[in-house]
């Protein structure tokens, strides 16, 4: 075997696993997606010019609350459109789509669909479909804004039972559209408020945190919403801190701050200073003494993960390869090297 057909063959092994490598990723990176809805603005929208509802009734007054559902692909689309409540996540952001965050007060949007807050609807290709919730507003007035949205995303129960049918696996990401509807009994708002209900030390995604609860219990939302976090023990001195920006806080919501610790609290009294100010001025202050108990302690430590990092399998998958290609490399130069000594003593014999 000649040297030149060696390197021949070590060149197309490499070529071999690294066009594997790249196959593998290259398989998800179509991320289009081929729906849209848009609001249909009511008689008594209060600004036409929004992408949203916002619009004023009467107290007891029946209405239709519509948007337009877009199927822009090229295949029919099974959707699901769902009414839900606004609420407020614990990343400080509002959330229209169905959710286990609470609300404190009534009236909401839920309450006042008639029929079924989902709808699943099948679409033909490039086809609008216009989607219908029949609404009832409270017959007792109400100052504020009732909060909620109408979203719209594929149905995955639909596709999941058409891959089983098909034996296939069928994984895709879910993207969800919203849009925000805005109820109202009379115009003007009333001011938001933020109040904390409580502080503790709690694992948070596997890691140790300072929980804040707080409460906007006020029939308006906040925007722009920054937030400073400082934890200090019994000495004063700072144990951990934490700031947020470009918040959202729905009407009526209850959640979760949360303030990152490198390490698990030791049991003992701690004190919670919150800050946080809205793009409209208002600003609001919380001050907070808790203690941290034994229970808590290993309550917290026994549901971290510490130092946890996401498993190697790239770097794992790359060393396997170079291992393979290394051990490829060395057959290969062991046969050339037999080869050549057999060809030295056949022509000494000669």
């Amino acid at each position: 075997m000649k040297r030149k057909n060696i390197y021949l063959i070590f060149i197309t092994a490499l070529l071999f696993f690294i066009g594997g490598i790249n196959s593998v990723h290259a398989e998800n990176n179509n991320t289009s997606i081929p729906f849209t809805i848009n609001a249909i603005h009511p008689k008594n929208q209060i600004n036409s010019k929004t992408s949203y509802i916002d619009a004023l009734y009467n107290p007891g007054q029946k209405q239709n609350v519509q948007v337009n559902v877009r199927n822009s692909s090229n295949a029919t689309q099974h959707f699901i459109v769902s009414a839900n409540d606004a609420t407020t996540s614990n990343g400080l952001a509002i959330d229209y789509t169905k959710s286990k965050q609470k609300l404190i007060g009534s009236p909401k949007l839920s309450e006042l669909i008639d029929g079924n807050l989902e709808q699943k609807i099948a679409m033909p290709a490039k086809s609008s479909k216009v989607i219908t919730f029949k609404l009832n507003m409270p017959k007792e007035k109400f100052k504020g804004i009732i909060m909620g949205g109408i979203s719209v995303y594929k149905d995955d129960s639909y596709y999941k039972q058409q891959s089983n049918n098909k034996n296939g696996v069928n994984i895709s990401n879910r993207f969800v559209y919203s849009i925000a509807v805005l109820l109202r009994n009379q115009k003007g708002n009333v001011l938001p408020d933020l109040k904390l209900i409580d502080a503790k030390q709690a694992p948070d995604n596997y890691a140790p945190a300072v929980t804040s609860t707080l409460k906007n219990d006020k029939r308006n939302f906040i925007s722009g919403v920054k937030t400073e976090s400082v934890v200090k023990d019994e000495n004063g001195k700072t144990v951990a801190k934490n700031s947020t920006s470009l918040g959202q806080i729905a009407p009526i919501s209850q959640f979760d701050l949360s303030i990152p610790l490198k390490e698990t609290l030791s049991p003992g009294d701690y004190t919670l200073d919150g800050n946080a100010s809205a793009s409209d001025g208002q600003t609001w202050h919380w001050h907070k003494t808790f203690n941290v108990t034994k229970q808590n302690f290993n309550n917290t430590q026994n549901n971290i993960v510490t130092n946890k990092k996401p498993f190697p399998w790239t770097m794992i998958i790359i060393i396997s390869l170079i291992v393979i290609i290394i051990i490829l490399l060395l057959i290969l130069l062991f046969i050339f090297l037999k080869r050549r000594k057999n060809d030295e003593e056949d022509n000494q014999n000669k």
